[in-house]
């Protein structure tokens, strides 16, 4: 694999790409279409907290 300079640049789109891209449907899936359970994603798939840290106080050295 190889980099060149010019892949900083950013690519924008031309004025007939976006007119194109309007005219295109937009599928839209939903959590089931995916595979995915809906307990895993969300407030229901968070990680549970179950203790807190106080930070401790810091102490000036001079």
């Amino acid at each position: 694999m190889s980099v060149t300079a010019g892949v900083v640049e950013p690519r924008y789109p031309s004025f007939k790409g976006i007119m194109a891209a309007k005219s295109k449907p937009v599928e839209e899936l939903s959590l089931a279409d995916l595979g995915i359970e809906t307990n895993t994603v969300g407030l229901g798939g968070r990680t549970p907290r179950n203790s807190f840290y106080r930070a401790r106080s810091r102490t000036r050295s001079w």
